[in-house]
């Protein structure tokens, strides 16, 4: 009596998974470099123009009090924050 083997499907299985990772990846790193080659100086343009934003920004809150009834916070806001983007690369 002779068996008769079965067909592991396991390696078929992974060598297509494999291939669609690797068509993934080739995707992704192909659209990478198209907005960087391509649209860069696109997306250089639009940042130049967005380059500084100044944003007032309150902080509504109450008095804090310690246990004392002694104020720890006030509700005048005396900081200002200010970013300053000099240049990015794309």
């Amino acid at each position: 009596m002779v068996r008769e083997r079965r067909k592991n499907h396991i390696p078929f299985r992974l060598n297509v998974l494999f291939f669609g990772v690797f068509i993934l990846f080739s995707v992704l790193i192909l659209r990478l470099g198209y907005i960087q080659i391509v649209q860069g100086e696109s997306y250089d343009l639009m940042l130049s123009s967005q380059e500084e934003q100044t944003a007032n920004v309150d902080a509504p809150r109450g008095l804090m009090v310690d246990r004392y009834n002694n104020v720890v916070v006030d509700k005048t806001c005396n900081c200002r924050s200010h970013i300053r983007i000099h240049r990015i690369m794309i």
